[in-house]
């Protein structure tokens, strides 16, 4: 198999995994708050981390090849570690899913020492959460590179993988940033009001994402993800709360209270969509 089709069907893997693995995340907050803390294996968890193994496996491959090449004197680009050479974005998936693997081992012995969490924001939450981040950033690096590299357009799906993978990114973030810190908390004093700090982080993980897509990117992938952004975030209401009832097992019952808010909806703003078809139509990265 040529390099240029491995690293196309890598990235079509990439994207679905980390697809799942987000919509795992969204499934394991209600979980949480709807059946509690459980096993280290829950429906949602297998979501999170079933595909890590396979990226590592991948990923090791990826560097050996390009290892092998660059020893037969073969002109590789790439970063070299203890005598093996990838791309910077194949360094930092095996980071990624390593951190994604520490933190969620690390996060079961935690619930067994400590019991349940009065706060999200942990040490293996924090882990998880890094090593997650990290390799939907790196797989976002990787199909930027295969675009880059494909100008005949031999491979379909790029602007769509671009923009499913740029998703998982702003969804961690909105989740990280919005749900993992205390809104009754996290305030910061302007002007001698009380203001919550969500009201600065959530438009700067908009920002951002936007940034990287318009400089990485042409204009229909930020199109696409505002589309995509707007079907998913207002069908969570609906499938979340049908995910977790239907995953449940016999030894599962639903906390007082249940269902909770589904908070996994709430975590981008709807209007992004509207904020993405300006900030593409308009050039507004551009503007004075």
């Amino acid at each position: 198999m040529n390099r240029p089709k491995l690293v196309y069907l890598f990235c079509i893997f990439l994207t679905l995994y980390h697809l799942t693995a987000r919509v795992g995340l969204a499934i394991d907050l209600q979980w949480h708050l709807d059946v509690g803390r459980d096993s280290l294996l829950t429906p949602p968890h297998v979501m999170i981390l079933a595909g890590a193994p396979f990226c590592i496996l991948f990923s090791f491959y990826y560097v050996f090849l390009n290892t092998s090449d660059h020893n037969s004197g073969t002109n590789m680009s790439g970063i070299k570690i203890l005598g093996f050479i990838a791309p910077g974005s194949i360094w930092m998936i095996l980071l990624g899913m390593l951190s994604l693997g520490v933190g969620g081992i690390y996060d079961d012995y935690w619930h067994a020492q400590y019991g349940i969490d009065t706060t999200v924001i942990t040490p293996p939450h924090m882990l998880t959460l890094f090593g997650g981040m990290l390799a939907e950033f790196a797989s976002v690096l990787l199909v930027r590179d295969l675009i880059k590299h494909d100008p005949n357009n031999r491979f379909k799906g790029k602007n769509l993988m671009a923009a499913v993978l740029l998703w998982t990114l702003l969804f961690h973030g909105g989740l990280s940033f919005l749900n993992f810190i205390d809104p009754r908390a996290a305030t910061i004093p302007v002007f001698g009001f009380t203001m919550m700090l969500h009201l600065f982080f959530g438009p700067l993980v908009v920002i951002a994402v936007l940034l990287i897509a318009r400089q990485w990117f042409d204009n229909k992938v930020i199109y696409i993800l505002g589309g995509f952004t707007f079907a998913i975030q207002t069908s969570m209401f609906v499938f979340i709360p049908l995910a977790v009832e239907s995953l449940m097992g016999p030894s599962h019952t639903f906390r007082p209270g249940a269902p909770s808010v589904v908070w996994a909806a709430h975590c981008v703003t709807y209007l992004f969509v509207v904020v993405a078809w300006l900030f593409a139509k308009f050039e507004l990265i551009h503007r004075p």
